[in-house]
């Protein structure tokens, strides 16, 4: 399985020095870009432009043109895969955000 095997090599990549938001900032230039998603589950440690506020969703733009800024790529190259990375990583959601996942479960 495609994903298994590339999820296995991120996280074999991920080891090394560096603490906080410099570590994050040197795996996310190093990690190959399909093994990265953009993810805000941790609201009470906001971003650094959030300095009082909570992380939500909401953060998820800015976060990817941070990603993109850092790779040196352009924003929509993050946004598709991404995407794609995020959907290989939850297999049921493409028919949550299509709106086909209750029409599967009731057999609509």
């Amino acid at each position: 399985m495609r994903f298994t095997a590339v999820f296995s090599r991120c996280i074999t990549t991920t080891s090394g020095p560096g603490r906080g938001s410099s570590r994050i900032r040197r795996l996310a230039t190093e990690l190959p870009l399909e093994c990265l998603v953009l993810e805000t589950d941790a609201p009470d440690i906001p971003p650094s432009w959030l300095p009082r506020g909570r992380n939500s969703p909401a953060q998820l733009a800015a976060i990817g043109r941070i990603l993109a800024e850092l790779r040196q790529h352009p924003l929509e190259l993050i946004a598709a895969q991404t995407r794609a990375n995020t959907l290989a990583a939850l297999p049921g959601l493409a028919d949550y955000l299509s709106g086909t996942a209750g029409a599967a479960r009731t057999g609509n």
